[in-house]
């Protein structure tokens, strides 16, 4: 009887330690990310990317994306002008218009510099065109002219009869080789840092700060690009002699702080080397281009092949994987265990492993909080920073990324405060040239204003024809501008068509840089316990940290990709190859 009653007594326990054993080999895993805007679209792109097995996919068991806005949702007359969603939602805006057009309410050039963003759009049959395209081929004006108020216009080359280049080379001398060549050096090494990203298996960087020192920008970075013309002895004033030859011009006070303050409505002073350097390149070192139907284009592909490519990959599992779940998060409370993520209802949206905050964490409007350790009940801020220390090298080791055994505050660059920007689409104008006191015969494109220009023309930062059809333009300026200021410069039959407002109580455009590229790591907070614990839970991301230091469609994509890397790192899809710190392999 004893052999029959050990057989007896065993059996539930063998279940039970088999049953145990095959919960712990699935390592299912939900992921939430929040926000559908380029990082939050394109980090779940990139993640299905990492699928390469039936583990892997077996393993993915939800990938949903939190926005209360449709995902790639196209902006018309109907749409609010402050829209409350775009603190979690997309903050690339593309407006149609009643006949069809679109016209990208934010930035909308890319340069050859745009990698990523590039190729998202080959992979999704997406249209590249020429700047300012709106899906139809017109005969518009030319040439941009830099306005500095008063009736002062610096420079102009509206009908040149020579070169943009040569007219440049000629008003700013030297200093825009010396500006060239440092901007050339710049893109050689922002290239190399792309390239490591695009390594699937090398490079596993941490943080922004660690991608800008592996690629030697660091330095870069952390200083203004005042500080660096001034390194440079590039002038802000020109000097007697040069005053004394005909059509000189600063290319730091004029050229340069002008693009800024269209870019980031922030001048020299404000703005890091590094973004200083990229703004510069697209005049001066690229071909310019846009997205034909609009920067949203790119955020409903790359959406839509995330779907795509979880279909093929796993074909045995459910096609509701990779969702999108139309809520705004209010509130996510985290544990050794992971995350559960509530609706601004107080509802229960899920409960998640790993969480990607792909919004501006300063204006994102979420509660992020962890239990008490003294008593479950009361919740408490979540530790930024994590709890969990690891002294490897964490770019290419296999072992997780960790970071100071206890909690520690984040960079103030985290909370940092985004700039405001408005955009107004105006129709049935005529740019009335003896407002700016410009010839008739070389009225511009484009005109954007010197600090001076913006203060002395109601903050604003550039006037862009897009269509000539209808008279239709699109005006940046710090604050919202009137139907009686548009007549003055466009003439009495002006309309307005549309005003987007990014900011004030609505979130904002780009960061307040306040002359440095300050960030904080891509993973902010980590559920896992000791100074080396392991776990798939509990890990919070944040793409958005790279725009602290340079803010721009192709950077949000280099976040995305970054994070995406970090994740399928942690969770196994991918195994780290090693690599020597000049980037060879061992």
């Amino acid at each position: 009887m004893k052999p029959m009653m050990f057989h007896f007594m065993t059996f539930p326990s063998f279940i039970l330690i088999l049953l145990s054993s095959i919960l712990q080999s699935c390592h299912c895993v939900r992921i939430g990310v929040i926000g559908g805007g380029i990082s939050g679209t394109f980090v779940s792109k990139y993640l299905v990317d990492f699928l390469n097995n039936d583990d892997d996919c077996s393993s993915l068991q939800e990938l949903t994306i939190f926005d209360p806005n449709p995902i790639g949702e196209l902006t018309d007359k109907k749409a609010s002008s402050n829209n409350d969603n775009d603190w979690q939602g997309s903050r690339v805006s593309s407006y149609r218009l009643d006949d069809g057009r679109i016209v990208e309410l934010g930035a909308s050039v890319l340069t050859d510099q745009f990698k990523l963003i590039l190729e998202m759009a080959k992979e999704a049959n997406v249209t590249v065109g020429p700047p300012f395209f709106t899906g139809e081929n017109e005969t518009k004006r030319d040439g941009m002219a830099i306005y500095n108020g008063n009736g002062e216009t610096m420079f102009n080359t509206a009908n040149s009869t020579i070169s943009t280049m040569r007219a440049m080379a000629w008003r700013y001398n030297m200093d825009l080789l010396k500006l060239y060549r440092i901007t050339s050096k710049m893109i050689e090494r922002f290239d190399a840092m792309q390239d490591m990203l695009l390594e699937t298996k090398k490079y596993f960087f941490e943080s922004p700060k660690e991608m800008w020192d592996e690629a030697h920008l660091g330095p870069f970075v952390d200083m203004s690009i005042a500080d660096l013309c001034d390194y440079l002895w590039i002038p802000q004033v020109l000097p007697w002699w040069r005053k004394l030859l005909p059509g000189q011009g600063s290319i730091r006070s004029e050229l340069l702080e002008s693009m800024l303050l269209v870019n980031y409505n922030q001048g020299n002073s404000q703005i890091n080397a590094v973004t200083g350097l990229g703004s510069f390149s697209a005049s001066s070192h690229s071909k310019m281009h846009s997205i034909v139907g609009g920067n949203a284009q790119l955020i409903s592909s790359a959406f839509a092949q995330a779907q795509k490519t979880h279909s093929t990959k796993c074909p045995d599992t459910p096609d509701v994987v990779v969702s999108h779940s139309q809520q705004r998060v209010s509130t996510v409370v985290g544990s050794l265990d992971g995350f559960e993520v509530f609706a601004s209802d107080g509802s229960l949206l899920g409960h998640y492993d790993i969480m990607v905050l792909a919004a501006p964490l300063a204006f994102s409007k979420v509660e992020f909080l962890i239990n008490s350790q003294i008593d479950s009940s009361v919740l408490q801020p979540m530790p930024m920073g994590g709890l969990v220390e690891n002294h490897e090298d964490t770019r290419y080791g296999q072992d997780h990324e960790g970071h100071n055994p206890l909690p520690h505050h984040l960079s103030k660059a985290a909370t940092r405060t985004y700039t405001q920007v408005v955009t107004t689409l105006v129709r049935h104008g005529e740019l009335q040239h003896d407002y700016f006191s410009i010839d008739p015969d070389h009225i511009p494109r484009v005109i954007v204003f010197t600090e001076k220009g913006k203060a002395a023309e109601h903050n604003i930062t550039s006037i862009a024809q897009i269509s000539p059809k209808d008279g239709l333009y699109k005006i940046f300026s710090s604050e919202p501008l009137t139907l009686d200021l548009f007549q003055k410069i466009f003439g009495s039959s002006v309309t307005i068509e549309y005003e987007k407002i990014w900011g004030g109580e609505h979130g904002g455009a780009t960061p307040d840089y306040q002359g440095t590229g300050d960030s904080t790591e891509f993973l902010l907070y980590d559920g896992a316990t000791g100074f080396s614990g392991h776990t798939t839970s509990g890990g919070l991301y944040y793409p958005n940290s790279l725009e602290l230091s340079f803010a721009c469609i192709e950077l949000s994509a280099m976040g995305a990709k970054a994070v995406a890397k970090l994740i399928a790192k942690r969770l196994g899809w991918v195994e780290p190859e090693k690599v020597s710190e000049l980037g060879e392999e061992l």
